[in-house]
């Protein structure tokens, strides 16, 4: 989640672009416009990493840029689809449905906008609107992917009236469901051509409705047209590995619970089940050192689960919750040694942070610089846990100052991968800075004009471990772009030496979650 310390719709049934069919370059881009195709598969890319909220800013830049109705409506479906299911906007994903709609464009991608917003409708309760998007939908997809389930819904529909939205049993809209069990949680670990794991004994592997004994041994997992292969054999679309006991050995590290492997984009994709206990026991000293305060690993723990928690709710069309890498929270499996980490994990067990009766989305980074950022000037999204607010126990405790450069002719090669028309940059100022004093927008001067950009995706463009933070100054000398900043992640929630800090002076790690998520409470689940 951010840069770890240790390495410096409730019953909505979506149909997710996980894999979308890829849009040609336009001639206009060939003749020196932007060409989306860069900028859309890293936002897909990043979709699939879990990086949902960097993903929506390009999809936003996408709409903004792109120059055909089959970009733009593309672009404001799956920023329709982001809205729905990760950040619960669902009058915001109607109103993106309907204006993707409008604009026309590739079939696919206006039938999966016509069925989610009928389900969206129905979700409400709007059950007239609701008849006609699926309607709409079987009108123009008679054989469509969604036309059974149109036709279902429209078969439901009728035992209600269609007068609208008054006359809705308060039955049938319900929160999104929080869990009083520990669940279980899908990590991906790896997505590759090759997979080498080793098993421990009595492992079964269950595949197409079968199971078979697996031979004792590392197996070599590779795919072979559409279906997974263990040792050269082919074992359906996806495959199960269920020990009885004892952990699976990939690469340098070792993971509890069960593997299972599944065919992505031609490749082996790598999924480790667990419990959600035992997932964070990985997490927490990964995230943040085993030598920290144990007030500041509870409060880390209860973060990460919160997180943990909120993605697991929202991913159900997956194969996976979460990635094991900074996309999402950090995860090394069974690690020895992180004794304090596990015990803040044991001491905080199923507590998680909630806003009026939802849990929160949990964002955290290594160094706040001294102050909080705002979570709607880094991304699209305001939660009202999140403001800006002083920090000063984060610059007590570490000097967390840095500085790097990078040459103009970096930059612009960094612009020409990802679609835009750009030879030459010639300068870099900050054209709007933030409440918290962070960079808020850039402005780059090309040969081919000004291009705008959010500071966070340039960021992520010039790179996260250069420019550290957006608390900074940006200059030009010669021919290389300077950056001075102090501070170490995006600065929205948590600050892990802030956390710290605090739990040196003696806080409570309930008090150190007040102080960075205010007006959320602590709740325990299980």
């Amino acid at each position: 989640m951010g840069i770890c310390l240790r390495f410096l719709l409730s019953g909505v049934i979506l149909l997710f672009a996980c894999s979308l069919l890829p849009l040609k370059a336009s001639a206009a881009a060939a003749q020196g416009s932007f060409d989306p195709a860069p900028l859309r598969a890293q936002a897909v890319n990043l979709y699939q990493q879990g990086k949902i909220l960097e993903s929506l800013e390009l999809w936003h830049a996408i709409y903004r840029l792109g120059d055909s109705a089959a970009v733009r409506s593309e672009a404001l479906v799956m920023l329709g689809d982001i809205n729905a299911m990760f950040l619960d906007r669902k009058d915001r994903a109607i109103d993106l449905y309907e204006k993707g709609i409008a604009l026309g464009g590739l079939p696919h991608v206006i039938a999966r906008a016509w069925y989610n917003l009928a389900m969206l409708r129905y979700d409400r309760g709007e059950y007239t609107a609701a008849r006609l998007a699926f309607e709409g939908y079987l009108k123009r997809f008679p054989n469509g992917p969604k036309a059974g389930g149109s036709r279902h819904m429209l078969t439901r529909l009728q035992k209600h009236s269609f007068a609208g939205k008054a006359d809705v049993p308060p039955a049938e809209i319900t929160p999104r469901p929080i869990p009083r069990r520990e669940p279980n949680i899908r990590v991906a670990l790896k997505h590759a051509s090759e997979i080498i794991v080793t098993p421990p004994s009595g492992t079964v592997a269950g595949y197409e409705g079968r199971r078979a004994r697996v031979m004792a041994g590392k197996l070599r997992i590779t795919v072979q047209g559409d279906d997974i292969c263990l040792n050269g054999r082919p074992m359906g679309a996806s495959v199960s590995l269920l020990a009885r006991g004892g952990t699976f050995a990939m690469g340098d590290a070792r993971y509890a619970g069960s593997m299972s492997f599944h065919v992505r984009e031609g490749k082996v994709l790598a999924v480790n089940t667990l419990p959600l206990e035992r997932y964070l026991e990985g997490v927490v000293p990964c995230e943040m050192p085993d030598s920290f305060r144990p007030q500041a690993l509870r409060a880390q723990a209860v973060a990460a689960r919160t997180h943990a928690l909120y993605m697991l709710l929202r991913s159900s069309e997956r194969p996976y919750d979460v990635w094991s890498t900074t996309a999402s929270q950090v995860y090394g499996g069974v690690i020895s040694g992180g004794r304090q980490a596990a015990e803040a994990v044991k001491a905080t067990r199923g507590r998680i942070l909630v806003y009026n009766g939802a849990i929160a989305l949990a964002f955290y980074h290594s160094h706040s610089g001294g102050v909080l950022e705002d979570d709607s000037a880094v991304w699209d999204v305001d939660m009202p846990y999140y403001r800006v607010q002083a920090d000063p126990v984060s610059n007590s405790i570490k000097d967390m100052q840095w500085s790097c450069s990078i040459p103009l002719s970096e930059l612009a090669m960094l612009l020409r991968s990802r679609g835009y028309p750009v030879r030459q940059v010639s300068g870099v100022a900050v054209s709007q800075r933030s409440a918290s004093g962070r960079v808020l927008r850039v402005r780059m001067a090309t040969d081919g004009g000004n291009i705008e950009m959010n500071s966070n995706p340039f960021r992520l463009l010039v790179g996260a471990t250069k420019m550290k933070s957006t608390l900074c100054s940006i200059g030009i000398s010669g021919k290389t772009i300077l950056f001075r900043g102090r501070g170490y992640g995006h600065g929205v929630g948590m600050s892990q030496w802030g956390a710290e800090g605090m739990a040196r002076k003696g806080a409570a790690y309930e008090a150190i979650l007040k102080q960075y998520y205010p007006h959320t409470t602590v709740r325990g689940l299980y």
